[in-house]
């Protein structure tokens, strides 16, 4: 009686009624039949040394009870793996695996299937990706997305995740190996543009070989050519345009008015879109939404109120649309003087300057209205005014 055991796995079969006269493929033969192996795919060494399929039991000194090692291809060791775990290795099921982060079974795969190490360690890195963007913890995140790019360093998907979590210098540079792998990827763009400080802040960067030298709006006209409604691409490139600029993207041309407009088309559930439209309208002035609907800024406004009704920069800005200067409006269930709605914005928002402003310019000479329990004058309400942007000047200042 002899014993095999399957290195790795550490799987053993006792394989009964060896003789002296017996070959050493003859007991390949019963392994295949006891342990499901196929024959050329594995050997047999004893004492450490490897037997041939013609070698005699009895002529190389294997003694009864001896231990046989089965030495099995990484491929083997591979199948084995997906057979214990009752994995298939069709397309389906690789692309469960990567897409649930299952490295190892995403490994033996690519094993099994016969792909070369190049297209194992890619596919394992691809496993690693979506194994990071699953996970929760920041620190693990990175950890894995860094396993990843050692992986395949050209895993554009991996660096991407990686940049998010980096300061601006490192983040850049990740962003710029992105774009040299890859130009079509759009949300690179937008991550290296959050990196420059400044709208005449450049960034050197060899696209398709050819260097350049690239503006936060060449940045978010670059992601737009290739992904039209990006969203983060849209909402940059209109807060870094001047309002008299037009620029061209792919075959259209945007003004700040066209990609605000275009925001709302898009992320009309968002008051944020509205508020920021309103502000591109002229006063008491239209505009036709692409939907060919003609809106006001106060329209703009009041949709803002109907998604958010507690914004206050929303009610502050309602009371600058409105005209004339005794003019009343509908929020809801009530109805507003220009002064009672910066009042009503300074109740939901007491450090909101603009509002201060806006009612002193509006408060008649001498007149006082109650604001947070206290009655102001136009004095106060500036003083009060300068107050908070004092403050929130030497906290921006403190923290830059």
């Amino acid at each position: 009686m002899l014993r095999a055991t399957i290195e790795l796995t550490g799987e053993t079969s006792v394989i009964e009624g060896v003789l002296e006269k017996d070959t050493i493929g003859a007991l390949k033969d019963k392994l295949v039949k006891e342990m499901g192996l196929e024959k050329h795919r594995f050997n047999l060494t004893y004492d450490g040394i490897e037997l041939g399929d013609k070698d005699v039991v009895g002529e190389v000194g294997i003694e009864g009870g001896g231990l046989l090692t089965i030495n099995v291809t990484e491929e083997v060791k591979a199948l084995r793996v997906l057979q214990l775990t009752g994995r298939g290795t069709e397309d389906s099921d690789l692309m469960h695996a990567v897409v649930n982060g299952e490295v190892e079974i995403t490994r033996c795969i690519c094993i099994v299937r016969g792909m070369t190490e190049k297209q194992v360690r890619k596919n394992t890195s691809a496993a690693y990706t979506h194994f990071a963007i699953q996970h929760e913890s920041p620190v693990e995140k990175c950890r894995l997305f860094q396993i990843a790019i050692d992986l395949d360093p050209e895993n554009v998907r991996a660096l991407h995740g990686l940049s998010l979590f980096k300061e601006d210098s490192p983040r850049k540079d990740l962003c710029k190996k992105i774009l040299e792998i890859d130009s079509s990827y759009a949300e690179a763009y937008i991550n290296l543009a959050s990196c420059l400080k400044t709208a005449t802040t450049t960034v050197e960067l060899t696209l398709e070989g050819t260097p350049q030298s690239l503006t936060k709006e060449v940045l978010y006209t670059k992601c737009l050519e290739r992904k039209p409604n990006n969203i983060l691409g849209l909402k940059g490139l209109a807060a870094c345009l001047n309002p008299t600029v037009i620029v061209k993207v792919g075959e259209e041309l945007f003004s700040r008015l066209d990609l605000r407009k275009r925001i709302v088309e898009i992320e009309p559930e968002l008051s944020s879109s509205w508020i920021n439209l309103s502000l591109e309208i002229p006063h008491q002035g239209l505009t036709t939404l692409e939907d060919g609907t003609e809106i006001s800024q106060v329209d703009a406004i009041q949709k803002a109120l109907e998604i958010d009704p507690l914004s206050a920069i929303s009610f502050n800005n309602l009371s600058c649309a409105l005209a004339p200067l005794d003019a009343v409006v509908r929020v809801g269930a009530s109805t507003y003087t220009r002064e009672e709605l910066c009042v009503k914005a300074i109740s939901l928002n007491p450090r909101l300057s603009a509002a201060y402003k806006n009612l002193e310019f509006l408060l008649p000479e001498g007149k006082k209205v109650m604001v947070e329990g206290n009655l102001l004058g136009g004095e106060e309400l500036l003083a009060r005014a300068d107050e908070i942007e004092r403050t929130e000047k030497q906290i921006e200042e403190s923290t830059a």
